[in-house]
């Protein structure tokens, strides 16, 4: 009897073991997609406007495994470069060896946020942006 009990203990522990593995791959590995998607997402909405906190896209966002909006599991393994400024980065000249990082970062690859150099607003937020841009610098004259 106590041989079974342990059996069965150690398989139930394999099973978490296992789920936990999965899940937090997921999260490590794709969690980031989605946030770079809810930050899209935010920032179109939103005219423009960079999100200030976990709470802005949070709307936004998909969690990749649970499908529900929330953000909670992802901020384990995923930042998000809350105090930058997007048009100053797009004026910013970029030397072309310079090491780009990810305004949505893995936590493993960018420990200190503030050692960046370089941020990299990807082509989604970056589109938007100059669109915003050309835009304000080349009105549509109103009907008569």
């Amino acid at each position: 009897k106590r041989k079974r009990m342990i059996f069965y203990a150690a398989f139930i522990g394999a099973i978490l073991f296992v789920v936990h593995s999965i899940s937090s791959g997921i999260w490590g590995e794709y969690g980031g997609h989605n946030l770079r998607n809810a930050m899209a997402d935010y920032v179109e909405e939103n005219d423009g406007e960079w999100p200030n906190s976990w709470q802005d896209i949070e709307p936004y966002h998909r969690d990749p495994i649970l499908g529900v909006q929330s953000t909670f599991f992802v901020r384990r393994y995923w930042g998000v470069a809350w105090e930058i400024d997007p048009e100053a980065i797009l004026s910013k000249q970029v030397p072309p060896d310079a090491k780009m990082t990810p305004v949505v970062y893995s936590l493993r690859r960018v420990p200190d946020p503030n050692t960046v150099q370089y941020w990299d607003l990807g082509l989604r937020i970056k589109d938007l942006y100059q669109g915003r841009n050309d835009q304000s610098n080349n009105p549509v004259p109103d009907n008569p």
